[in-house]
């Protein structure tokens, strides 16, 4: 009687540590997740990319598995450098990975993504299979005014023919005349900034 009510208990334990397991397993929950640069030049060629990671309360954040977590299901964290902190001081730990950042752009550009706003996500897992997910928005930037895939002298003068103009001038390629596609770092108005943009990636190009 004894080992039948042992393998019945066992039995029993099996199915609720499995239902368990797969109750967590189906759980998402949802990440506060800051991605640096907030502004990625597709040109540029910096080694990472920066990602801070808050878990709701009730969650900790030195219980997310590293190997598990990617960006946009395809690009893995690297496993060093991490760490555990509050790094924008809101009592709430956070923590920080790093992404490959050419591989990032890579992936961005194979999106057919020269210019504007792109959300990442990123998913991952804790050490008991609870999954989580969040999404930051950054900015893309190539200073590609005419859509040519590349930065030359074109560029520039489109620059230069709308500089100090803002939403409020006429529209148009013309001189003093707003060109939405001039003010590159998209605030607005095409200054210094947006030709500065163009001078240092002068003669880039995307494949």
């Amino acid at each position: 009687m004894s080992k039948v009510f042992a393998i019945v208990f066992f039995l029993l334990f099996s199915v609720f540590s499995a239902t368990m397991t797969i109750s967590k397993a189906d759980t998402v929950i949802s990440a506060t997740v800051d991605i640096k640069p907030s502004t990625l030049n597709l040109k540029d060629k910096g080694r990472f990319m920066t990602c801070l990671i808050e878990l709701p309360e009730g969650f900790n954040v030195s219980d997310i598995s590293i190997v598990t977590i990617k960006l946009n299901g395809t690009i893995c964290a690297f496993m060093f450098p991490t760490g555990v902190g509050d790094s924008d001081n809101d009592t709430v730990p956070d923590l920080m990975v790093k992404f490959d950042r050419q591989s990032v752009i890579a992936y961005i550009i194979g999106q057919g993504i020269t210019s504007g706003n792109v959300m990442l996500t990123v998913t991952g897992n804790l050490d008991d299979g609870t999954a989580f997910e969040g999404s930051d928005i950054i900015r893309v930037i190539f200073p590609d005014v005419n859509e040519d895939k590349k930065i030359d002298i074109l560029d520039v003068a489109l620059i230069v023919r709308a500089f100090g103009t803002d939403s409020s001038h006429p529209c148009g390629n013309g001189w003093g005349q707003w060109n939405t596609a001039a003010d590159v770092n998209e605030d607005r108005v095409v200054d210094a900034e947006d030709l500065a943009w163009a001078t240092l990636n002068y003669g880039e190009t995307l494949s």
